[in-house]
């Protein structure tokens, strides 16, 4: 099992983009917002879309930034 740490940094060193598709305003907003979403849930990182930085513990908190920038 991977650890914190290592999911982590393969975030931030290494991961597949996440879209070409290009945000066109509410013209293609739909699709790519779905993109998005379906790249968050393949890495593992959907709680990025719907946890508030204020319900990650202090110590989690510098990683999950990272991620979340």
């Amino acid at each position: 099992m991977a650890t914190k740490t290592s999911i982590f940094s393969s975030v931030i060193s290494g991961s597949p983009m996440i879209t070409s598709e290009k945000l066109v305003g509410s013209d293609n907003y739909l699709s790519w917002s779905a993109s998005v979403e379906l790249w968050f849930m393949g890495q593992g990182y959907e709680d990025h879309l719907i946890t508030q930085e204020a319900d990650i513990a202090k110590v989690d908190r510098v990683q999950w930034r990272k991620i979340d920038a």
